[in-house]
């Protein structure tokens, strides 16, 4: 199932609403401070979809101000590009000494490793996009490395990014399941289309196609442990020495094989139902040979081990996922020497 939580106030007593909106959506969700403009009838609903890596959300509230200080970044410990489409209201984005205003019909984006003051305009409805800056590092180099906030302002385009993110907020999650990350493949470069950020790479149509060739061979051979570059180039019909030309930018080709086996063993932890799942188990299935080495790059990658994952997963109440996910947790695992073949895991 697809990690998915909803808000409603609606639902809520009004006298409770504003503080509910503040403590627990803002502090705790957006890791913001959030000064609301009219406390009597204030309203709020958001819903929220992880795709992936990538998280669409869809808002709507009454006025408001969000504020994100040094202090709130250093406790959200985000690295993304978050994307807003502007569907009613108005607002604007103030980050780097830079204003970027959205009407209805703009796009606009903020940098979240920058502070930012987000200002609503009476109430708004907007759908929303955070990007992490190493999945587009890996789409796109020109918007990985955006600083500071940016617009949209071709209302087609915008209208286009929307229209996807909410037909991948209204599907099932057998659609979602079916699709795995090529819906989060094609958002992604679904927003390098639409910034103008994929300009510079079509000359490298040609790569851009093998690249894409390799991936799906990767994704769908994650359970052979002996996935190397020779097993790759072998499949592929490429020279190793090609492969390594091909991901020789952001991320080499064994990285993204390592990389891809904890994302796909990281979304079946998080679909877990019922009993927790064996750790082992899930490690073998996704091609590693050594529980001990899973949870260490596990942990490395996510901040906690696969078993504090699974727990906190199997158990996690409805609705209860946060916008922007910290899984960072104190306790740890007990300390396990590693084997030999881990060793030889770590080094492809």
């Amino acid at each position: 199932m697809a990690p998915r939580a909803s808000i409603r106030l609606a639902e809520m007593p009004s006298k409770e609403r504003v503080a509910f909106w503040s403590d627990f959506v803002c502090r705790n969700l957006l890791v913001a401070a959030c000064d609301v403009g009219q406390r009597d009838g204030f309203d709020g609903r958001l819903d929220l979809l992880a795709i992936g890596e990538v998280k669409v959300a869809t808002a709507y509230s009454s006025e408001l101000q969000l504020k994100r200080t040094g202090s709130d970044l250093a406790r959200a410990q985000d690295d993304q590009i978050v994307l807003m489409l502007q569907q009613s209201g108005s607002m604007h984005i103030e980050q780097s000494g830079q204003t970027v205003v959205l009407q209805p019909g703009n796009a606009g984006w903020y940098d979240s490793t920058l502070p930012s003051s987000l200002h609503f305009h009476g109430a708004f409805q907007q759908t929303i996009l955070l990007l992490p800056r190493d999945l587009l590092a890996r789409t796109s180099p020109a918007l990985s490395k955006v600083s500071g906030p940016g617009s949209l302002t071709d209302a087609t385009v915008v209208r286009m990014l929307g229209g996807v993110a909410q037909g991948l907020m209204a599907a099932d999650d057998a659609s979602l399941q079916r699709g795995g990350t090529h819906w989060q493949d094609a958002l992604t470069q679904l927003v390098v289309a639409a910034t103008g950020a994929g300009e510079d790479r079509r000359a490298g149509d040609l790569r851009t196609y093998h690249q894409l060739r390799v991936r799906e061979f990767v994704r769908t051979n994650l359970a052979e442990p002996q996935l190397d570059v020779a097993a790759i180039a072998r499949a592929v019909h490429l020279s190793p020495a090609h492969l390594h030309r091909l991901f020789s930018g952001e991320e080499t080709l064994m990285q993204m094989v390592w990389r891809e086996r904890l994302e796909a063993s990281r979304r079946a932890l998080s679909q877990c139902r019922g009993p927790l799942p064996a750790i082992s188990q899930v490690a073998y299935r996704f091609g590693f040979q050594d529980a001990a080495h899973f949870s260490r790059r596990f942990k490395e990658r996510y901040g906690q081990t696969p078993s504090e994952f699974a727990r906190q997963t199997c158990t996690r109440a409805p609705g209860a996922m946060a916008l922007h996910e910290r899984t960072s947790l104190p306790a740890q695992e007990a300390a396990q020497q590693e084997s030999p073949s881990a060793a030889t895991d770590r080094g492809r």
